[in-house]
């Protein structure tokens, strides 16, 4: 399967995950969720590849801390804006992140910036900003600025990722920062939640159970072999359909509808897409010459 397609997958799941994470809040406090998730993806994953755990280097290790960092930045801020906004409005403004990924792929890994990738970014970033347009003025509470930080973890993630993965084990990585996601959301909910507890109800532990797998143990594997294949940018804008997946998503579980705006904006972001996978190189017409 191609980069891209696995790319499209993970997007999903990530759509997804943030509608799981939004039901699963209600009978679990934000870090306590975020702890009990990542544990169980990253024990799973332990599970089904403790045989290359003995191949774990120092520098394999080093990267995964690394990861982690970027990457709970990414999930704390998304679950706890999810206090404050609807998971559509999450995963629209968590869509920022894709003009942030070329430009941080060029400061950080100095990958090319092309002209296509940034018009593509540009092009799905303001579908995303129609996507997300109701005609009235935007409120920007404080759940909209910790879902753009949101944004900057998992724009970080995304491009550290690539440089990582090309020479690591992209199984270990995902191992070693699952683990420490825990240990960072286990000492937070001492220190601001009054310790861990277990006491939620049935339909929030099922949303637990679902996203530790599936946006933990499958949706990272499927992104560190999607990045092998492809660039940071191009792995932006595909990003740029989790908005889109998010209302499918919506429109099947909650009944809700696609606005006017949204269309345009769904037709924008599909359209930067679809422009990201095609190749402008034209071959030019050997001329041959006659001899008179």
């Amino acid at each position: 399967m191609s980069g891209k397609a696995l790319m499209t997958i993970t997007c999903f799941i990530w759509a997804l995950n943030t509608t799981l994470t939004k039901i699963g809040l209600e009978g679990f406090s934000s870090y306590n969720f975020l702890f009990y998730r990542f544990l169980l993806g990253a024990v799973l994953l332990t599970i089904i590849f403790k045989g290359r755990l003995k191949n774990i280097k120092k520098s394999t290790f080093i990267s995964g801390v690394l990861l982690s960092m970027a990457l709970f930045v990414g999930n704390a801020a998304l679950t706890v804006s999810l206090d404050y906004l609807s998971a559509a409005e999450v995963n629209t403004y968590t869509a920022l992140q894709i003009p942030m990924i070329p430009i941080l792929a060029f400061l950080f890994i100095r990958e090319k910036l092309t002209t296509k990738s940034v018009l593509c970014a540009i092009l799905a970033a303001l579908g995303t900003a129609v996507f997300n347009y109701t005609g009235s003025e935007m409120n920007m509470n404080i759940g909209v600025y910790i879902a753009i930080l949101a944004a900057a973890g998992y724009a970080m993630h995304i491009v550290f990722t690539e440089k990582f993965v090309q020479d690591q084990d992209g199984v270990l990585l995902i191992i070693i920062q699952s683990y420490f996601i825990a240990l960072y959301s286990g000492v937070l909910s001492f220190y601001s939640e009054g310790g861990l507890n277990f006491t939620a109800d049935t339909k929030s532990i099922v949303a637990l159970i679902v996203t530790g797998i599936l946006a933990n143990a499958i949706s990272y594997v499927l992104q560190t072999l999607a990045q092998k294949k492809i660039t940071a940018s191009e792995t932006g804008i595909i990003i740029a359909l989790m908005p889109v997946f998010g209302l499918i998503i919506a429109m099947v579980l909650l009944g809700d509808r696609l606005t006017y705006f949204g269309g345009i904006g769904t037709g924008m972001i599909l359209l930067s897409v679809f422009i990201s996978n095609i190749d402008f190189k034209f071959k030019k017409n050997k001329v041959s010459e006659v001899n008179q």
